[in-house]
């Protein structure tokens, strides 16, 4: 009987979309659009803040522990919303550095994958795919200036793209094999209980066909 590849196919699914979503951002990258981003980022988490705290002024409400928080949330909110509109060039760098660690981590998540996945399907397609998207998140970390380079981004975009599809592409196989392996133990382990049964029945019958005694 086959084993379970102990690969959740929804992490196969989040990480293919979230690389394919960072290839998108990285093939329509400019320092204008990423600017336009960050302000908005900014905005809006600082007026997020502001409504925490018109909520906090004007709650009438008995708990104290949620108007604390609502205080809390919005002064921090509104605290890195400023910060994020000032400090915008930092914000750029900040923003790439969580890119090409999202990246590696993923890549490490697919590479370790792809290691089980060739034992029971014979494929390496998944762990090379895996080892070379945490190598451009390296790279993202390396080479940080040269990535803002309009050129550079897009050819990083379409690779990261590409090796994202791949992974994309192995999330529905992992499921289907969980799948049959689930119903192949399902069934084992109703044929087991069978025996059991029948004993069960027999001794059933055996009391039952014993003289009462008058």
């Amino acid at each position: 009987m086959n084993q379970s590849l102990n690969i959740k196919w929804t992490s196969l699914l989040i990480n293919g979309l979230i690389s394919l979503l960072i290839g998108v951002y990285f093939v329509f990258f400019s320092e204008s659009l990423s600017v336009i981003i960050t302000y908005l980022l900014g905005g809006g988490l600082t007026i997020a803040g502001l409504i925490l705290l018109f909520l906090y002024y004007t709650g009438k409400s008995k708990n104290k522990q949620g108007q604390a928080l609502n205080l809390v949330q919005g002064i921090v909110y509104v605290a890195i919303g400023v910060v994020i509109i000032v400090k915008h060039d930092l914000m750029l760098d900040i923003i790439l550095y969580i890119i090409g660690l999202w990246l590696i981590l993923s890549g490490i998540s697919s590479l370790f994958y792809g290691f089980r996945l060739r034992k029971h399907m014979g494929t390496t397609v998944l762990m090379i795919a895996g080892g070379v998207l945490g190598l451009l998140g390296l790279s993202v970390f390396v080479f940080l200036d040269s990535v803002k380079n309009q050129t550079v981004s897009v050819g990083l975009g379409a690779l990261i793209m590409l090796l994202s599809m791949m992974v994309l592409y192995y999330a529905m196989p992992v499921y289907r094999f969980n799948l049959r392996v689930k119903k192949e133990q399902e069934t084992l382990k109703a044929d087991k209980d069978v025996p059991f049964k029948i004993v069960e029945n027999q001794e059933e019958e055996k009391i039952n066909d014993e003289p009462k005694a008058e």
